[in-house]
């Protein structure tokens, strides 16, 4: 009887064990069920024909259903035609070939909505030994619209930086070349861009100018300072160039400086105009400066715009100075009306002179002949011409003579025109 009593008050603790481990079990059940149905993932359980097994409430939600209104029924019904035959590939690959399998799959939900999906499935034992195909379902749709988008602002941007004629690059911290564009492969020679990933410029120039572009690029990138608008000797299969580049640091997330971006523009065609523009100026100068009298250019506003040395030494002025004169300013009041006219005279007939006499800065009065000529200079209408001491007749007389002749063939040929180009 005692026996009976303790194996009655073991089975009873057993028992309450068992209740105990069930209570446990359920728990853990309604656990898994709430995180299955309430989880952000569509899950669903398909049989090797792609029947829905079971779903849950992401799953049915994400295709516009009811849980109920879909199990037993095919998956593929909610995939769009073009898909329907990966859909079943990923199924047979999954539940026939017992693989893991990734797809991405366009379904149609039932309001007409179409979502693009990733499927990732798992073979798993079922409850009659079949393989079943339990499936994670991620709706990828925006992140692909944004991938989309990006991809085209993408291509736009290499569109751009390709039909460039600047040379844009971009380097790492060693100075090898992460991309480039077209104009940057033919500045150094290269056929595509593709063709300096990888590269440093040791690779296409002569030692002493990649030693030279190396070190400015270590500069920057030790003291994150742009380098900007620097004329740089460059070579083209031995034919040499000028580049003007801007290199400017490149920077990660956290601020610390990875590479650098850098832009060039060949400017030697520039640097050879720039270079004969000076010289003929400099000639033009030498010719203007060497002229026995004043020489003088000025607008129909009366504003000089040329002039030679002379004139400041005979008038006293400075250049800043007569730069803020009228042509009137350099005569008294006897002589100013004759030399208006005669102004007036050279816009109307072409050509004109006078005898004056030019007053200069400290009082002096010195006898002058002046000619003036018509010409277009800039698109405007302006007045060339000299002025020649006459208070020595004996050495003056030819050149007043000359400049006379010189003045009525001028009139002469007013009809025909005459220009000249300002030279910047």
């Amino acid at each position: 009887m005692q026996e009976m009593e303790s194996r009655q008050s073991e089975l009873e603790r057993e028992i309450e064990r068992l209740r105990k481990t069930q209570r446990h079990l359920e728990a853990y059940r309604d656990r898994y069920i709430g995180l299955y149905d309430f989880a952000p993932l569509g899950y669903v359980t398909l049989d090797d024909d792609g029947y829905v097994q079971e779903i849950n409430l992401a799953g049915a939600t994400l295709l516009g259903v009811e849980r109920d209104a879909i199990i037993g029924y095919a998956l593929g019904d909610y995939v769009a035609n073009d898909d329907q035959q990966a859909f079943l590939d990923h199924v047979r690959q999954c539940a026939g070939k017992r693989r893991k399998v990734t797809s991405e799959l366009r379904l149609v939900a039932k309001s007409g909505q179409c979502i693009v999906a990733q499927f990732h499935s798992i073979p798993v034992e079922g409850p009659t030994d079949e393989t079943l195909c339990k499936t994670a379902i991620t709706d990828i749709t925006e992140r692909r619209r944004a991938e989309e988008s990006l991809e085209e602002e993408r291509n736009l941007l290499r569109t751009l930086i390709d039909n460039l004629p600047d040379s844009i690059y971009v380097k790492d911290a060693q100075s090898r070349f992460l991309a480039a564009n077209l104009a940057a492969a033919q500045i150094m020679g290269a056929a595509t861009p593709n063709d300096l990933l990888g590269k440093t410029d040791s690779d296409f120039y002569p030692p002493e100018l990649a030693a030279e572009y190396h070190a400015d690029e270590e500069e920057l990138l030790r003291s994150g300072q742009p380098l900007v608008n620097k004329d740089e000797p460059h070579e083209l299969r031995g034919d040499p160039r000028t580049v003007l580049t801007t290199k400017v640091p490149l920077k990660d997330h956290r601020g610390r400086v990875v590479g650098l971006v850098g832009i060039s523009r060949d400017i030697t065609e520039r640097k050879k105009a720039e270079a004969s523009l000076l010289w003929e100026k400099s000639f033009t100068d030498a010719i203007i400066n060497s002229l026995p009298g004043v020489f003088y250019l000025f607008d129909n506003q009366g504003r000089f715009l040329r002039w030679n040395r002379h004139f400041e030494e005979v008038s006293g002025y400075s250049a800043a100075e007569i730069a803020t004169l009228h042509p009137l300013d350099f005569f008294r009041d006897g002589d100013r009306q004759l030399i208006a006219e005669r102004i007036q005279e050279v816009f109307t007939k072409g050509a004109s002179s006078a005898e004056a006499d030019l007053v200069s800065k400290n009082g002096t009065v010195t006898p002058y002949f002046f000619t003036g000529n018509l010409l277009i200079f800039d698109q405007m209408p302006c007045i060339v011409g000299m002025g020649v001491d006459i208070s020595q007749p004996e050495q003056a007389e030819d050149w007043l003579r000359q400049a006379k002749t010189d003045t009525e063939k001028a009139k002469s040929r007013h009809g025909a025109g005459t220009g000249i180009r300002r030279i910047e």
